[in-house]
């Protein structure tokens, strides 16, 4: 059976919620699957600018505590670019980042560049996961 419903897995990866300090999101065990892709979906934005930013990155481990992890980037896995949220004309748009590194566990993080100001975002995340070694992923209403 291949088609996207069954031949992908989603989990939250980030709840809906307002940044305005560093977050972490859900740690995603990516044991039985290749690749993950994080879909963002940016709400609001208010007062974002070069002094005042948050920078949407990826973090991989080995260990479920991910006392162990590393920042994810093009060289160990990263596939597009950090999502770097500076401006207001992020309100209401999506964003994804994928990952194809071979660390056990996967998280996003938020985190928040300060120099002047007060800027706010608000987003949620799910993770995507995507060629699993047992297939069907999703059995909702497979007979």
């Amino acid at each position: 059976m291949r088609d996207n419903y069954h031949g992908n897995f989603t989990t939250p990866a980030f709840d809906y919620l307002a940044l305005s300090h560093d977050a972490t999101g859900y740690t995603i065990d990516l044991r039985d699957y290749d690749s993950c892709l994080f879909i963002l979906h940016v709400g609001t934005v208010q007062n974002a600018n070069a002094n005042h930013y948050f920078i949407m990155s990826l973090f991989a481990g080995n260990l479920s505590d991910m006392s162990d992890e590393v920042i994810v980037t093009a060289s160990n896995g990263l596939l597009g670019e950090n999502l770097v949220l500076d401006s207001e004309s992020y309100a209401q748009s999506t964003a994804t980042l994928g990952y194809v590194g071979g660390k056990r566990y996967l998280r996003m993080k938020a985190i928040e560049q300060v120099i002047t100001g007060t800027a706010q975002v608000h987003l949620s995340a799910v993770a995507l996961l995507d060629h699993g070694a047992l297939q069907p992923l999703n059995t909702v209403g497979l007979i």
